[in-house]
């Protein structure tokens, strides 16, 4: 009855983002629309809905159903899935509907899935962010060692790739049940991590925490009016929202505002980073890779990773960052975070676009509008968004027969277009583009941003590439190094020979498995 209940209260939930979304009541009249899959790989063709026609591929609400045999029946079948409990954003178990948008989600999800499929959910937790990443592979180890108790693995994202390459993780591309041709499973990352036909792990709509992680810009929309900086939504349809758009315009914004002669926490400043973590976020925005597949599908080093486009690109940003008083981040500004921007004292910040729902920006009075993290220059054609590494990947125990396999197929799958037609649609086009965006232009960014997410190969293997993806160009920003030349040479070293390692791990799984 409790599950009966939950699906109820699940339709009616979807009713209400159809509303909010603009959506046609009368699903009939074909005008109906839906939201892109991450990374753009959906938008479902219009359809015109009958009575008659009750093999629709669609459901009420005009997003595609999955193609999973309604005889299906597990027989209140146990079904563990071992999660990382310090996840930043809500992801896994729910216990009860509290009417928190995401959570009921959730919760509704799972409550789907268990009464579609006749199982039962276990989740356990434990601890797997960055710092823990390491401990929560062990526990895989150690289970798959012992018989296996868990079905399958929810992970960090830089956890399933050394959890694959310890021969922990079953090559999905052999398992029942997964479509991955349907749009929860994005292409731009399920193509890209498909090494020799081999697949050992996936994500997507399943990761709440994809829609969460994806890096944007914030823009104070008074501060910008004050300062008659134009319409920043036209410059990004003109393709002119380049990274030195954006330092002309935040350079304009600077305020001592204490009189103190020193540029502090207390000032007005055009340009913030949130964190400093976030220049990973500019690089992407670049069209940058670290790690791409050769002809043969063979994963190898980046040619513009060693660039002089990269070696400029770093040039940029360290004068803007650390050569001029209009930009903060915390290794120039001491007892620097996001709170100023949420004060109305900065123009425009760099975060993961899940901020603007923190307790940071609970009492904000700021108007602030979204853009997409500026291209490197107008002859880049496209923008490109940066994925934070906090969300999650999930993979099938090798401890599990095909039958255990097929089964986890099913789960993986069904929990994937729940997701994608409930808890997305709650995440995205509620929460972002409604409730925490000021108007249409922002919601249209909020697709612009979302359709552009580029995947890099290197930053799903940071681990095993022991973080060359990401930690020397990061680290060159911070600390004001334009050395790019001989920073890459040192370290393009190390990551080819961490590269043939991985290349000969996956080859011994390809004869082993």
């Amino acid at each position: 009855m409790k599950k009966a209940l939950a699906l109820i209260l699940a339709m009616l939930m979807c009713l209400s983002v159809m509303v909010a979304c603009g959506k046609t009541d009368d699903p009939a009249t074909g005008d109906s629309t839906t939201t892109a899959a991450i990374g753009g790989e959906n938008t479902p063709a219009d359809t015109t809905t009958t009575a008659a026609e009750t093999e629709s591929p669609y459901d009420v609400n005009g997003y595609l159903k999955d193609s999973l045999d309604p005889s299906l029946n597990y027989n209140g079948e146990k079904f563990t899935i071992l999660y990382w409990k310090d996840v930043e954003r809500i992801e896994f178990e729910v216990l009860e509907m509290t009417g928190d948008l995401i959570g009921d989600a959730l919760y509704n999800r799972n409550a789907a899935v268990e009464d579609r499929l006749n199982i039962d959910f276990e989740w356990i937790g434990t601890l797997g962010n960055y710092n823990n990443q390491a401990a929560f592979v062990t526990e895989v180890d150690n289970d798959v060692k012992s018989g296996g108790e868990y079905d399958v693995f929810a992970g960090y994202s830089m956890s399933a790739a050394t959890i694959a390459l310890q021969g922990l993780s079953r090559n999905l591309m052999e398992v029942e049940n997964i479509d991955f041709e349907k749009p929860w499973w994005p292409a731009s990352l399920t193509e890209l991590t498909t090494i020799n036909d081999r697949l050992y792990f996936c994500s997507g709509d399943i990761s709440t925490n994809m829609l969460h992680m994806m890096y944007c810009t914030l823009f104070n929309k008074d501060l910008a009016n004050q300062l008659n900086v134009g319409n920043v939504y036209e410059m990004v349809d003109k393709g002119t929202w380049t990274i030195d758009k954006m330092a002309e315009l935040a350079s304009t914004a600077y305020s001592d505002l204490n009189g103190d002669t020193a540029a502090d926490v207390s000032d007005q400043f055009g340009l913030a980073l949130g964190s400093n973590i976030h220049f990973d976020a500019f690089f992407t925005a670049s069209g940058l890779r670290t790690v791409t597949k050769d002809a043969n599908g063979t994963p190898v080093m980046a040619e513009e990773f060693s660039s002089d486009k990269t070696h400029a690109l770093l040039t940029k940003i360290v004068d803007i960052f650390h050569n001029n008083d209009y930009s903060a981040f915390a290794a120039t500004v001491s007892g620097w975070s996001n709170k100023p921007f949420a004060e109305g004292r900065v123009l425009f910040i760099i975060d993961r676009n899940y901020v603007t729902s923190s307790a940071t920006f609970a009492d904000t009075t700021v108007t602030y509008g979204v853009l997409p993290v500026p291209k490197y220059d107008e002859a880049q054609e496209n923008y490109y968004t940066c994925m934070a590494f906090p969300f999650s990947i999930y993979s099938a125990s090798i401890a599990l027969d095909e039958a255990g396999a097929n089964m986890a197929g099913a789960v993986l799958e069904c929990m994937a277009s729940e997701s994608y037609r409930q808890v997305t649609p709650a995440v995205f086009e509620t929460a972002m583009k409604l409730k925490y965006s000021a108007g249409e232009d922002d919601s249209r960014m909020y697709d612009l941003v979302r359709d552009t997410i580029q995947i890099d190969l290197g930053r799903i293997f940071t681990t095993p590439l022991k973080n060359i993806s990401y930690s020397p160009f990061r680290s060159a920003c911070n600390n004001g190094q334009t050395n790019w030349v001989s920073i890459i040479k040192a370290e393009a070293r190390v990551m080819e020979k961490a590269l043939d390692q991985i290349v000969t791990s996956l080859d011994k799984l390809a004869e082993g498995q």
